[in-house]
C-alpha cells in the first residue's frame, strides 16, 4: 500500500467490515481486496498490501482512537503492529508498512 494525495478515487476508499471481535477487515472499494500484512509477517517494516480475502488475522485490524481524538491507529491483529508511513514521508508514493507503535503522526490515520 502507498500513500497518495486524495483525489476521491475508489482506489483510495476503504470499507470497514466489523468482524464482531473488536477487529475489522478493511476492503478496498476499487479492488474488493482486503488490507493484508505481507506473508503474515510480524516484523517491523513488513509491507501492507491488498490481497484476496483469506479470513485470517493477517487481514484483521483494530481501529484504536489515539489521544487527542479524530485520529486512529490501525493495529494488525496478528502482529500487534500499526500501519506506518515509511520514514514519516509526506511524499506521494511513500510505502505504508507495519511498525511497532511509536506514538507519532506517521502512524495515525483519519477515518472519514
Amino acid at each position: 500500500m502507498r500513500q497518495w494525495s486524495c483525489d476521491g478515487g475508489a482506489n483510495q476508499r476503504w470499507r470497514v467490515e466489523d468482524l464482531g471481535n473488536d477487529t475489522s477487515v478493511l476492503v478496498n472499494a476499487a479492488s474488493g481486496k482486503a488490507l493484508d500484512t505481507a506473508d503474515c509477517s510480524t516484523a517491523d517494516g513488513a509491507d501492507l498490501r491488498q490481497w484476496s480475502r483469506l479470513n485470517n488475522t493477517c487481514q484483521s485490524f483494530r481501529l484504536a482512537i489515539t489521544a487527542g481524538g479524530g485520529w486512529v491507529r490501525l493495529i494488525n491483529a496478528n502482529s500487534g503492529k500499526v500501519a506506518d508511513v515509511a520514514d514519516c514521508s509526506g511524499a506521494d508514493g511513500a510505502d505504508v508498512r507495519q511498525w511497532t507503535w511509536l506514538n507519532n503522526a506517521c502512524q495515525q490515520w483519519q477515518v472519514r
